[in-house]
């Protein structure tokens, strides 16, 4: 046991390196050791508590360096994992129940603190945010506790947290771990709680931007089901109403992304090139995807609830519609960002024609999934929110079933544009 004498002593020496962790030009990786031994004698929760703010110092004095190039990185991720996540490749601490609800709490406090928002974003990606190579078991911990986090920052309403979770995600752009974060909202919040929705509904409230972000990744989830032909998960349903109820009050809240953008700023990890290449997406595209091929998709795989989500489906996809509707049409052509982009309409037409190959092409359903397709794209031009040609537009029909509403669409846009149009009646006759 250590007297008061030699714990002022500490608590100086823990002072004193804090500033050393933090300034850019310290020499941590020597004294790496002496940190470790006082914050084994400091222990849970207050070594985790002192890691979590070096980070904020730190983060606070190397803000502008670019991504990837933080200094004493590989120290500043032993620390991580030694006292907050208590896992590294050589040690590992089995956390009892109590002793992580504390370790959430303390995370969680952290982030609704006074710091800086450029620090906390920094902070949250270095704890969560992908490793060049990492260990599979502490990996697979680390991602444990990101999920816990935002699950109790949702339940809780804390707006700060969610606020970096909805940063991150925006990152993250669709990776597996994002993906992952989200399988676990709709498992804690749709599937096994389904009563716990209600946080979910006030998200618009709470946090819009983070809504703005889970979006992509949901519907995107939901979309591969639809393209491997598999039944829905029981979330969907839930998800879909709620996701209905919030662009029913704010049609907006899925351009928010483009409205009020995030900042590209640098991160504490390195960006793979498949990262860099393909620029984080908003969930219009996804959303469209959904409710334009969901009714071939509930051809193909039949539901219990299926005419309950086909008409919750339909008020979701009159919502989106207003949305784009809404969206400014002026904008500098240098920052001009398509609502309804080329790729979402090729994608959507790619799978119509796979689908096709698998049922009647008189169903219903087909009919509606090509009237939807029409009306987006009907939408989409009139708004000036569409990134494709009329030559483009006219390709969509080649191979399709004959549908009226699409026939006019394309028509209508022909007398627009007289003199980009090929001859009309090979594809509307």
């Amino acid at each position: 046991m250590m007297d008061g004498f030699q714990k002022k002593q500490m608590l100086a020496g823990i002072s004193d390196l804090t500033e050393t962790v933090c300034l850019w030009y310290s020499d941590v990786p020597q004294r790496l050791q002496d940190i470790v031994l006082l914050l084994s004698q400091q222990g849970f929760p207050h070594a985790t508590r002192v890691v979590l703010n070096w980070l904020g110092e730190y983060f606070d004095h190397c803000k502008n360096y670019p991504t990837g190039k933080f200094p004493n990185k590989h120290q500043v991720l032993f620390l991580i994992d030694s006292f907050v996540f208590f896992k590294t490749d050589q040690v590992q601490v089995q956390l009892t129940l109590s002793r992580e609800l504390h370790l959430l709490e303390e995370i969680c406090k952290h982030f609704r603190g006074h710091t800086s928002q450029a620090s906390k974003y920094l902070t949250f990606e270095a704890l969560f945010g992908g490793r060049s190579n990492p260990s599979d078991n502490v990996e697979e911990h680390r991602q444990k506790i990101l999920h816990k986090v935002v699950s109790l920052a949702l339940s809780l309403q804390w707006s700060e947290v969610l606020e970096c979770a909805a940063v991150w995600l925006h990152s993250q752009n669709l990776s597996p771990s994002a993906i992952g974060l989200t399988e676990s909202i709709l498992l804690d919040f749709c599937d096994l709680l389904p009563n716990a929705s209600g946080a979910l509904q006030k998200l618009s409230d709470v946090c819009p931007q983070f809504l703005n972000q889970l979006l992509p990744p949901v519907f995107s989830l939901f979309c591969d089901k639809g393209y491997k032909d598999e039944h829905f998960p029981p979330s969907l349903s839930v998800f879909v109403k709620i996701a209905a109820e919030w662009l029913s009050k704010e049609p907006s809240l899925c351009l928010r992304h483009v409205i009020s953008p995030l900042k590209q700023n640098a991160t504490f990890h390195k960006i793979t090139m498949k990262e860099k290449t393909h620029p984080p997406i908003g969930p219009v595209g996804h959303l469209l995807l959904f409710c334009i091929l969901h009714p071939l998709w509930t051809l193909r795989s039949p539901t219990e609830t299926g005419r309950e989500d086909s008409l919750t489906v339909s008020k979701l996809f009159f919502y989106i519609i207003q949305a784009v509707m809404m969206f400014p049409r002026v904008q500098q052509e240098a920052d001009r960002v398509y609502i309804i982009s080329r790729h979402d309409i090729n994608t959507i037409t790619a799978e119509i024609k796979r689908i096709l190959r698998h049922v009647d092409p008189s169903a219903s359903e087909v009919e509606l999934s090509l009237d939807r397709l029409a009306e987006a794209i009907q939408i989409g031009n009139a708004s000036k929110q569409l990134e494709m040609t009329l030559e483009e537009m006219e390709d969509i029909c080649e191979e399709m079933p004959q549908c009226r509403l699409l026939d006019i669409v394309l028509r209508t846009a022909s007398e627009e544009h007289p003199t980009t149009s090929r001859v009309m009646q090979e594809v509307v006759m």
